[in-house]
């Protein structure tokens, strides 16, 4: 049985991993970032939101390998948009990139678990009934 703590802790990662896609979405506005630091920030981080919110709405086999190559990307992303001269905008990519990275494997589900007692037959989830 899992205590609080520990469903707290469990979830922690995956809440993590969208705070991280969610400040580089936000992160020209908040620190000033210009030419393609901007549109790098904005357009990966629509994209790291997007990937990290998939797999909490409904999770597939891919979903961790979607969100770590997203993470990857955004750590390279000053060097291949050329802007890694900024050093402000190089660490906050490469720093919420690798948060991201971090927390790939880990997503927290927007469904609620199964309330309705899973072991009763007919319930979704539970035994099929005996013919």
């Amino acid at each position: 049985m899992s205590t609080p703590s520990t469903a707290i802790r469990s979830k922690l990662p995956g809440w993590t991993g969208l705070a991280a896609a969610a400040l580089l979405l936000l992160s020209p506005f908040l620190l000033g970032f210009a030419g393609a630091a901007v549109l790098s920030a904005f357009v990966l981080g629509v994209l790291a939101v997007g990937v990290k919110l998939k797999p909490m709405i409904r999770a597939g086999a891919r979903d961790r390998w979607l969100v770590a190559a997203t993470g990857a990307l955004i750590v390279i992303a000053p060097w291949l948009m050329g802007f890694a001269d900024a050093a402000l905008a190089t660490w906050t990519h490469v720093l919420l990139g690798l948060a991201i990275v971090v927390t790939a494997n880990r997503s927290v589900p927007l469904r609620l678990p199964d309330r309705t007692g899973g072991d009763t037959p007919g319930t979704p989830g539970g035994p099929a009934e005996a013919s």
